[in-house]
């Protein structure tokens, strides 16, 4: 009660009590009914907050939050707002709380007290009102690690932006929600005066080593198309191929596609899940309404999403996009003559008693692809 130090010492841990497996004042903050659960630091912040009447708050009683304290926070609450100290320390345990209650699903944020102040200061100046406004300004995880990037790199040098984007990218690159993944992708890219193609170009790459399942490259087409709509034939994965790459590429180029538009329709794709994906993609751009590689990847869903990430990652980095379309579609007309040149050497070499005006019919129609091959 004198001023002796320290002010107060925690007793050791025992059998009947292990703070990782409880939070503070718990027993309170589970019954006022709020959606909303705040975490802080210590006892007194808890007391201070409390005697505001912010009651649905409780602690951690240290900077560490545990597994067993994460899985009480989303038992009892919709969405965890952390507010520890301001100090290097808090910091960490701030992002490492953040992470944690990420991975088990928590829908987490961050309340950062302004001037360095821990809760219990800034309620006591400011009051519960004051309080409250800073929770419901609180940030995201994704922005509270960006926050602390921005104060860390100087941005206003070339270097030290490009520095900044690929540690973002970094970061963005570990969100599991593509719409999510997307939303910050052009908040960024709009921030920082980039496009939002380079970007994700650049998200795409970090996604990439780290080794994820669903942006490995594939070793060659055997293994890129595995999914053939009709045949397993070498020519059907090629045009596979060929119509992922021109939806790929249109997705990083929007405005290739008024040049190719009078050459490519719904229709012009032979695969059942591309003809679905260009009906989409085809119906934004002549609505005139932007489509991005994120989108691409949310439309296309998992079981297709690896392939198009790696054609997107690898491929989509040419010098004319337009020139580069046209020669694909160029190349589908060629594959599809040649796999019916094939169709038709087939029916003629079996026979089948094939009345002689269908035998002839099939012999002129050989002869024109042959012709049209050629040219």
């Amino acid at each position: 009660m004198d001023d002796s130090m320290p002010k107060y010492m925690n007793s050791p841990e025992t059998m009947v009590y292990n703070k990782g497996k409880h939070l503070y004042a718990l027993n309170f903050a589970k019954n006022t009914g709020e959606k909303r659960l705040i975490v802080v630091e210590g006892y007194m912040d808890v007391i201070s907050l409390h005697q505001s009447g912010i009651i649905n708050t409780v602690a951690s009683l240290g900077t560490a939050l545990t597994d067993s304290q994460g899985g009480i926070l989303k038992k009892y609450a919709e969405e965890v707002v952390i507010s520890y100290d301001a100090d290097s320390a808090g910091q960490a345990a701030t992002i490492r709380g953040l992470d944690l209650l990420n991975k088990m699903g928590c829908n987490v944020k961050v309340l950062t007290v302004p001037d360095g102040k821990d809760p219990d200061e800034y309620v006591r100046r400011n009051g519960a009102d004051g309080f409250g406004k800073l929770a419901d300004k609180a940030l995201t995880l994704i922005e509270y690690k960006i926050k602390i990037l921005r104060k860390e790199i100087d941005t206003s040098e070339t270097e030290g932006k490009i520095s900044f984007l690929n540690k973002v990218a970094v970061i963005i690159s570990k969100l599991e929600n593509n719409v999510e993944r997307e939303m910050y992708i052009k908040k960024f890219a709009d921030e920082y005066g980039i496009s939002k193609e380079a970007m994700y170009a650049e998200v795409l790459k970090k996604l990439s080593t780290r080794g994820n399942t669903a942006t490995r490259p594939a070793a060659n087409y055997d293994t890129l198309i595995k999914h053939s709509a009709d045949t397993d034939s070498i020519d059907d994965k090629k045009l596979i191929h060929e119509e992922r790459f021109i939806l790929s590429l249109l997705c990083v180029d929007n405005s290739a596609y008024k040049k190719i538009k009078d050459k490519l329709d719904a229709n012009s794709f032979s695969h059942e899940e591309n003809r679905r994906i260009a009906n989409i993609i085809l119906e934004r751009l002549g609505d005139n309404k932007e489509i991005v590689p994120a989108e691409l990847l949310s439309i296309v869903g998992n079981e297709y999403s690896g392939e198009f990430a790696r054609i997107l990652n690898e491929e989509c980095h040419c010098d004319d996009n337009i020139k580069v379309i046209l020669g694909k579609i160029r190349n589908m007309e060629i594959i599809r003559s040649e796999m019916r040149q094939k169709e038709i050497l087939g029916l003629l070499k079996s026979g089948n008693n094939l009345p002689e005006g269908d035998v002839e019919k099939l012999k002129q129609e050989l002869k024109d692809i042959t012709l049209f091959i050629k040219k």
